[in-house]
């Protein structure tokens, strides 16, 4: 703290300087004009005066502490980085990130709301300093002063100047948070409310304001600087706790939000959500953040701020889904996606808690966002999912049945919710979704159908026909399928006519080794349907969507064998090892 505490006898003489300032701006509404002046006489009077030498820091041993208030008399100040600085003498040469000249002032915030700043971890010092550029006069306001004899001690001009503080340094955060894409909506009313529980952090270049994993418990918003938003790195081939950098935040930009969603917990109050990403400030950073738990009381008056924090949380967090690649968007359009979006809930969880008991009613299904979380059925089935998108839930919902095993948490984790009705509408409507599901819960035992819509099986289980010649029976089915989602898109009568003539002749009535082996009687009905739609009349309709249906089933038949030796093999083993496959314990064979 800087030295001279206490009032100066003669306030008189720095009336000038101050009465330049909007911080005395408060008395000139005084109607009596000699009031006006006493009263401005009586808080300069709480000024010190601090002659600072050329290039010197203002912050040196008795000059001005950190979160004073100062007026510059005479001279010029620069406000200087000191990231990476350590040793340099000339504090002049360092990097300039502003300048203050006379009649102008700094440290208001600072004096008034308090303002963290954290040692820069490069040099174990204070990330900036304030230095001379010439000699200079100031005039400083300590804030020992002023929480000790001006703040609440009832003199008339010590209250309208205080209260005049207050109201400066409200309306700066107000215009900062009138900035954010989060708060826009919200009115003056409204965002003066959320300024009276806003707290300021300053941070050097390269400090980690956030590391994934650890528990949120603040919304943050940047005034200034710049951050990298990092995440560990999923590629197999690099070192663990590798970091790589997916996105950049500055100003106007917030991240936390989801301290404020985390569910209540009666074991553990307030069950914050965990970090998805790492920040790191890439310059010198000023933050407004507010702590959950005051964010909290706020929503009771403004319900709107919860809503619009929702609302981002749950299109970050979807953007973090899609980026994981995961076969549940593979096919869902975007008006599918942001339904996905706007259904899901995000739930937090402490080591040890029960996302949902064995036997219990199966109504939602999960997506790992961070964290891990072990199933287990009391008996043969222990397995546990770790890694981001992993998948649970879905084969209570597909069977519609009791859960087959209790699912805890492992560590503090985040989970995706999303509701089972959305999940059948969404999901289970997606060809490739549903054949993910339908390999996951059968495994060895998944249609042909699944096997060759799913991207990660086909290319396996077409190298292996190709292997064993029998390659036009996955060709078939890949045409008959074409062929049905063109029906039921309603395509051209004569266009699907068309579909289905080189389909039969491709592969049933054709000599050549596209010919598909067919019982006698699907081959019989086969050719009397083709017979009858040769007739007069006979493609007047449309062709039947199920025309090729017995044939399928012929096809799953003829490739029971190769299946089944398909399944052995180790790209489908480690396939179903990446589902985290287990077995429900009443298929287990006894």
């Amino acid at each position: 703290m800087g030295g001279g505490q206490g009032k100066v006898a003669d306030g008189h003489a720095h009336i000038e300087a101050c009465d330049h300032s909007p911080i005395f701006a408060c008395f000139d509404k005084l109607g009596d004009a000699a009031e006006a002046a006493s009263c401005k006489e009586e808080v300069a009077g709480f000024f010190t005066r601090k002659t600072v030498k050329e290039g010197a820091s203002i912050f040196a041993k008795g000059g001005v502490g950190r979160r004073d208030l100062l007026i510059v008399e005479r001279g010029g100040l620069r406000m200087v980085s000191c990231h990476g600085e350590k040793g340099k003498k000339e504090l002049l040469a360092r990097p300039v990130i502003k300048t203050v000249g006379e009649n102008e002032m700094m440290g208001m915030m600072e004096l008034v709301r308090e303002v963290e700043t954290d040692i820069d971890p490069a040099t174990g010092d204070y990330p900036t300093d304030v230095v001379a550029e010439s000699k200079c006069q100031l005039l400083v306001l300590t804030q020992e002063t002023y929480a000790n004899e001006l703040k609440g001690k009832g003199s008339k001009a010590s209250a309208m100047f205080c209260d005049n503080l207050d109201s400066i340094t409200r309306a700066s955060v107000v215009a900062w948070l009138h900035k954010v894409k989060l708060f826009k909506q919200l009115g003056p009313c409204n965002l003066e409310m959320l300024s009276e529980v806003a707290h300021f952090r300053s941070l050097a270049v390269g400090n980690e304001v956030l590391k994934q994993g650890e528990t949120v418990t603040r919304l943050q918003v940047v005034l200034s600087g710049s951050l990298d938003v990092m995440c560990e790195s999923q590629d197999p081939g690099a070192a663990p706790g590798t970091q790589i950098v997916v996105g950049h935040l500055g100003a106007g930009d917030f991240f936390g939000e989801s301290s404020i969603l985390g569910r209540e917990d009666e074991h553990h109050g307030a069950n914050h959500l965990a970090s998805t990403a790492s920040l790191r400030t890439t310059s010198e950073s000023l933050f407004i953040y507010f702590h959950a738990d005051e964010m909290r009381k706020v929503f009771l008056e403004v319900p709107e701020i919860l809503e619009s924090i929702d609302k981002f949380v749950k299109d970050r967090l979807t953007g973090q889904l899609l980026a994981m690649h995961l076969s549940l968007f593979d096919s869902m359009n975007q008006a599918s996606i942001a339904l996905f979006a706007s259904a899901l809930t995000v739930q937090s969880y402490h080591e040890g808690d029960v996302v949902f008991e064995k036997d219990s009613h199966g109504i939602d299904f999960y997506v790992l966002v961070q964290g891990a979380v072990s199933i287990d059925d009391g008996e043969d089935v222990h397995v546990t999912l770790d890694h981001k998108g992993a998948y649970f839930g879905e084969v209570a919902l597909l069977r519609a049945e009791a859960r087959a095993a209790t699912v805890t948490a492992k560590g503090n984790t985040t989970i995706a919710c999303i509701p089972g009705e959305t999940f059948r509408t969404l999901c289970l409507t997606s060809p490739s979704v549903a054949a993910e599901f339908e390999i996951k819960a059968l495994g060895a035992k998944a249609s042909i159908g699944a096997l060759l819509t799913h991207h990660r099986t086909a290319p396996l289980l077409k190298k292996t026909l190709d292997d064993e010649f029998a390659s036009e029976n996955y060709r078939f089915w890949l045409d008959a399928e074409d062929y049905k989602s063109n029906h039921a898109m309603g395509g051209d009568p004569k266009d699907l006519w068309a579909q289905v003539d080189k389909i039969y002749a491709t592969y049933v009535t054709t000599t050549t080794d596209e010919q598909i082996n067919l019982s006698g009687k699907a081959t019989k009905i086969l050719k009397k349907y083709f017979e009858e739609a040769a007739k007069p009349g006979g493609r007047d309709a449309p062709p039947a969507r199920d025309v090729f249906d017995g044939s399928e089933k012929c096809v799953n038949n003829n490739l029971k064998g190769n299946v089944q030796r398909f399944c052995k093999t180790q790209g489908y083993v480690d396939f179903i090892a990446e589902l985290a496959v287990y077995t429900p314990r009443k298929d287990q064979k006894r």
